[in-house]
């Protein structure tokens, strides 16, 4: 719930506190008590409206009942009068309250029906918390009040303002791009319906919700056309941002929510996890969590039962679900242990799969990388925070991410030892330290701890943590500021075109601990405009600066994803002719076969660019298809004795160097070439190449003899060959080789 005082809030809580007086006294049960402190500067003597609202939809409390707090000696607030709102905009209303006729509670006196913020406030008497306590009872079902600022809504356009932004530039990005490494396994081994398809792990992950979701889309879109496939990775991050608002704005105000919402919206150091289409299971799993939570939040059975099922789906997606699901359990256990059902029921499902079908990548001799391990993949995840990774900077990000990451166990400490943690803060370090070691024991062997995938993870399970806490203006001015003075730099660099420069970091960390110390500036004024300027600096700062590695990212998969399509185009030109065994390209599509292809393609469709479409790509793309061609249907000099007779001949002569002959072959030829004494032979082949490739593909030997077999194939596309050689002298009497071929159109080969 949060405080609103004057239409601006100012404090936030959960209504989570056992008080064991008010459950003595017979008020409820006691466990729904609230403890907030209020900002001093409100202790001006003056009057000021007070709301306090309950919920998701933020539902104001009711104000027909009062609030009492006596007034310590001494106290900032003696001779300050705080109204609830409706009975300050009405004065006949709040006279009739005073004279105790509507429904003052019998333990508060009737001529007491203000609320007086003091030392009281902040450590309830037992009065005013049976008086917070009836209204949290009362919320529910109440109507929205009257009293409703016009900038209350101001925050949500804004996200929703760069929610669609985010969605815009990812379309733009990802707009030529396709099925990439992982997605073609999917297809190769996951195209059954049953239930080895959905419930074999994959990497050790169960990843059913995200199998459901793509495996319909095999069938009803196919793989003609990939933009269905990426909606919901956009979808998942918007999901994950809007979580993290609702949950920071119960705590800090719809203002204050902004913070860590837009933080993660422009993430874009975590890049896989944004673009990606088969990453929307790592995005969907987080996001399915902090919606739990969300719904957890409610105190009601029907949120516990939304909240079981995203639990279940979060772990059913990925196995990052596990950390933040442990994580809210541990919370659950520590508030509420009666409610432990909504993470048991999907843990118990998740272990009856594990017992049958669970491969643990656990490596025990990476317990002693733990510590290091953690200590990286946190302070990358910090960093990148502020748009910074180690694809633009290496490992000086750490040198801003290792001060942030230290600055938070300091915060951690401090509100440990004065017990002010939320529960929402220990879900989200208790998620993000268990994401770090889980990480850490399957991966430290493999080095990584910057990866974009990982950083993701981690930058969602930071803001989370904290998100629970209740930001004070000053803390968030000083904030603002200190992000606000780091951005300029950040612009700085990037408008000068050195966002790599080695001093970057160190300027960083020193203007984020100099802007801390002195942030808050001496009037309201002087601080509200350095808030506006510090943000808008921060948002355009660390856009651009995390644009580079995201648009860098786009940028490499839009050609790899084209080199693929073109790989599978020529795969599919070799068609029956092709080798069912032969690997189209290790490095891209997880070693899928020209027989495993051309199984998908019959059931699911193509993706593949056609012969037409490659003749009109770049030289290095046809070369690449010829090479694929030449791969698929095995295309070699192999050993023959002499071209049959009747074969049409032709004769490499010449006195230059290098001497070439070149000719048009049909499918279905067989060439038989014929090297002379003394002149070894090069040969080079082509079909949707404009031009021969400048590297030799095979070189026949002095003397020798040999054929090419040009097998029929799906295209009548002739094939190109290129014979030519160098001389040993200037010149020779005689041809250098000898061309025969024979089968398919023979007549119009040469």
């Amino acid at each position: 719930m949060r405080v609103i005082v004057d239409g601006e809030p100012v404090a936030g809580t959960v209504a989570g506190l056992h008080w064991p007086r008010l459950e003595a006294a017979g008020i409820g049960d006691g466990a729904h008590g609230f403890d907030v402190a209020l900002p001093p500067s409100l202790g001006d003597g003056g009057m000021h409206a007070v709301q306090v609202l309950a919920g998701p939809d933020d539902t104001p409390l009711r104000t027909d009942l009062a609030f009492s707090a006596g007034v310590a000696a001494g106290s900032p607030f003696a001779g300050t009068d705080f109204i609830p709102v409706d009975l300050a905009q009405n004065p006949s209303k709040r006279d009739v309250t005073q004279a105790g006729q509507s429904g003052t509670p019998a333990d508060l006196p009737a001529s007491a029906p203000r609320l007086a913020a003091s030392e009281a406030l902040q450590r309830p008497s037992a009065q005013t918390r049976g008086a917070l306590l009836r209204f949290v009872q009362g919320a529910r079902g109440v109507t929205w009040s009257s009293y409703a600022p016009r900038t209350a809504t101001a925050p949500q356009w804004l996200l929703a303002a760069g929610c669609i932004a985010y969605f815009l530039l990812a379309v733009y990005l990802t707009r030529r791009f396709s099925f990439f490494q992982d997605d073609y396994a999917i297809l190769d081994m996951r195209r059954a319906w049953n239930a080895n398809a959905f419930l074999v792990p994959d990497n050790q992950h169960l990843l059913l919700t995200f199998l459901l979701f793509y495996k319909l889309l095999f069938v009803t879109v196919g793989l003609g056309t990939f933009w269905p496939y990426q909606l919901p990775v956009f979808g998942a991050h918007i999901a994950l941002v809007v979580a993290l608002y609702v949950l920071a704005a119960r705590r800090s105000g719809r203002w204050m929510a902004l913070v860590p919402a837009g933080l993660m919206l422009v993430v874009f150091p975590g890049y896989e996890d944004m673009l990606w289409s088969i990453n929307v299971s790592l995005a969907g799993a987080v996001a399915a969590g902090l919606w739990a939570l969300v719904c957890l939040e409610r105190r009601d059975r029907r949120g516990d039962i939304w909240a079981c099922v995203l639990i279940g789906l979060s772990v059913s997606t990925f196995s990052t679900g596990l950390f933040i699901t442990f994580a809210i359990g541990v919370g659950l256990a520590i508030t509420n242990w009666r409610r432990l059902w909504v993470v048991g029921v999907p843990l118990l499902l998740y272990a009856l799969w594990y017992s049958h079908y669970g491969q643990s990548d656990i490596v025990w001799s990476n317990v002693s990388s733990v510590p290091s391990y953690d200590l990286h993949i946190a302070g990358y995840g910090f960093a990148g925070l502020l748009g910074m990774s180690s694809s633009v900077f290496g490992s000086r990000a750490l040198i801003v991410g290792y001060p942030l990451l230290a600055a938070a166990v300091a915060w951690l400490v401090y509100q440990g030892v004065h017990r002010r943690l939320t529960w929402l803060t220990i879900v989200g370090v208790l998620a993000a330290v268990g994401f770090w070691t889980g990480t850490a024991l399957a991966r430290a062997s493999y080095g990584e701890p910057d990866a974009s995938r990982y950083l993701y993870s981690s930058a969602a399970f930071i803001l989370l943590a904290g998100s629970g806490a209740v930001l004070s203006r000053k803390l968030g001015v000083g904030a603002a500021i200190a992000i606000g003075l780091w951005a300029l730099v950040t612009l700085a660099h990037a408008v000068l075109g050195q966002p790599d420069a080695s001093s970057y970091p160190y300027f960083s960390a020193a203007l984020i601990v100099l802007a801390l110390a002195g942030a808050v500036g001496p009037g309201k004024a002087t601080r509200r405009a350095a808030i506006a300027l510090a943000v808008a600096v921060a948002g355009v700062a660390i856009v651009s600066v995390g644009l580079t590695p995201l648009r860098g990212y786009a940028t490499e998969r839009t050609t790899i994803d084209a080199l693929v399509r073109v790989q599978l185009g020529a795969t599919q030109m070799a068609g029956p002719a092709g080798d069912p065994g032969y690997v189209i390209d290790s490095r891209f599509m997880g070693g899928i076969t020209v027989g495993d292809w051309l199984a998908v393609v019959h059931e699911l469709g193509s993706n593949a660019f056609t012969p037409s479409k490659i003749e009109q790509m770049p030289a290095w793309y046809q070369h690449d298809a010829d090479a694929t061609l030449i791969g698929a249907e095995g295309i070699t000099l192999r050993r023959a004795v002499g071209p049959p007779a009747g074969a049409a001949c032709a004769r490499l002569r010449g006195s230059g160097s290098p001497a070439l002959l070149r000719l048009r072959i049909a499918p279905g030829s067989i060439a038989y070439v014929t090297a002379a004494r003394g002149s070894a032979v090069k040969v080079w082949l082509r079909r949707l190449s404009h031009d021969f490739p400048s590297q030799v593909q095979e070189v026949l030997p002095a003397g020798a003899r040999a054929r090419i077999v040009f097998p029929h194939d799906a295209s009548s596309l002739p094939w190109g060959l290129q014979l030519g050689t160098a001389l040993a002298s200037p010149a020779t009497s005689g041809p250098h080789a000898m061309v025969c071929l024979a089968g398919g159109d023979a007549a119009t080969a040469l």
